[in-house]
């Protein structure tokens, strides 16, 4: 089985389908009765970057991959895309608006959306972003940022 680079490999689905239940009307995971857990309650929380998390015994797992292997029983070739919702908040984790995708296509539909393609703005393994855009033909290295939006301030103003 292959995994994207840096991603976890996930809980098996039997794991899975008795820590939560899926309401594919809302995208959220709920608990299930056990021991030391609010049956009932939606799972995680909501990190920096609007992506819900969940643990498993201790292990932090971005929603998105663990509703994608809810639903269909095998873990993502790729990265989870959230069709449609950029710029939201929140993300909503309903089946129907996720997709299995590449690591480029993710990034390109992403920068597509944000209107930032040929922009000089990018992610790097780590999580933070590079800003090296092309100015007057040249790239220029302006250096990484903890947030995405540190790094578009940063070619906005060196433009």
């Amino acid at each position: 089985m292959r995994y994207t680079k840096g991603m976890k490999q996930l809980p098996s689905t039997e794991l899975l389908w008795s820590r939560f239940a899926y309401n594919p009307l809302t995208g959220e995971l709920h608990h299930l009765p056990r021991k030391g857990v609010k049956a009932g309650a939606v799972a995680g929380y909501i990190n920096p970057d609007g992506y819900r998390m969940a643990a498993i015994d201790k292990t932090k797992y971005l929603a998105h991959r663990l509703v994608w292997k809810w639903v269909t029983g095998r873990d993502p070739v790729g990265e989870i895309d959230h069709v449609g919702q950029e710029g939201a908040s929140t993300k909503s984790n309903v089946f129907h608006g996720l997709q299995d995708v590449s690591h480029r296509e993710n990034l390109q539909r992403s920068l597509k959306a944000r209107g930032l393609n040929g922009m000089g703005v990018t992610r790097l393994k780590d999580g933070k972003w590079q800003a090296q855009p092309r100015i007057g033909g040249k790239k220029i290295y302006l250096g990484r940022f903890r947030t995405e939006a540190e790094a578009i301030e940063a070619v906005k103003l060196a433009s």
